[in-house]
């Protein structure tokens, strides 16, 4: 979902939006536990993708403290930080994303990431049930690996993984079935990011 590629190519957006869809849907439904490690700003396709998959993981560490070894810097924003910012580059969500959204995110929070492009630290996020845990930046890829380790007897062979590709099929049924089939045009022609994907002041 490279903006600036995009807007550059046009005539590619319909497919590349569709291609997105359809691996959204991919990890959204895959027969077996997924587990993301979000180790930096997740914005945009990028945060909708995160959300797709069943269990999150996001690091709590400012870019200073990592860089730095400092205990807190404000001078950089915090790494973990989700959003999606359509509001402000003038896209509209394809139904399907919209769904997978409105599944994988507490009611309270629609409005504020879907309508006013508001941003959420970890800790906001843990709060609302959208990621599990916040790791050191240090720790992220191996308490993310520990998780899905305690998860795989529940995709641990072939009938396994078709019942929890059945259950899940259900469980996020509005997404499942639009995602990458009703797709729309979120409207890149007319939208209003700038030459390097943000929006324009």
């Amino acid at each position: 979902m490279d903006l600036q590629y995009i807007s550059a190519n046009m005539s590619q957006a319909m497919a590349i939006q569709t291609d997105a869809e359809k691996l959204m849907r991919r990890v959204l439904t895959l027969g077996m536990p997924t587990v993301a490690a979000l180790n930096g700003h997740t914005a945009a396709g990028g945060a909708m993708l995160a959300l797709a998959f069943d269990k999150r993981l996001m690091t709590a560490e400012s870019q200073s403290t990592r860089e730095a070894g400092l205990k807190l810097c404000l001078k950089f924003p915090p790494v973990g930080v989700f959003f999606i910012p359509g509001i402000d580059l003038g896209l509209v969500y394809s139904t399907g994303m919209t769904e997978l959204m409105k599944a994988k995110m507490p009611l309270a929070m629609w409005n504020d990431v879907l309508c006013m492009g508001k941003r959420f630290q970890s800790e906001e996020l843990l709060k609302h049930g959208v990621v599990e845990a916040r790791p050191p930046a240090a720790d992220l890829f191996d308490s993310a690996m520990e998780l899905a380790t305690s998860l795989k007897s529940k995709g641990k062979d072939e009938k396994t993984r078709d019942t929890l590709h059945k259950i899940k099929g259900n469980l996020y049924k509005d997404a499942a079935a639009t995602l990458g089939f009703q797709v729309q045009d979120m409207g890149y022609a007319t939208a209003t990011f700038s030459a390097t994907g943000r929006p324009q002041k």
